[in-house]
């Protein structure tokens, strides 16, 4: 994959931070990756930037 390319599927990680605190964000993006998903939207404003 290049550097300018995207996979099929954005995983969207606003639950991840403080709002999501019963989550594993590191065990999110392994499932993700494990699934092709490697494109990741992580606005800074996501969890009141946590």
């Amino acid at each position: 994959m290049a550097n300018n390319d995207y996979s099929k599927l954005i995983a969207g990680t606003m639950t991840w931070g403080k709002w999501g605190s019963g989550l594993s964000g590191k065990g999110m993006m392994h499932c993700c990756i494990d699934n092709d998903i490697t494109t990741f939207d992580h606005a800074d404003i996501y969890g009141e930037y946590s």
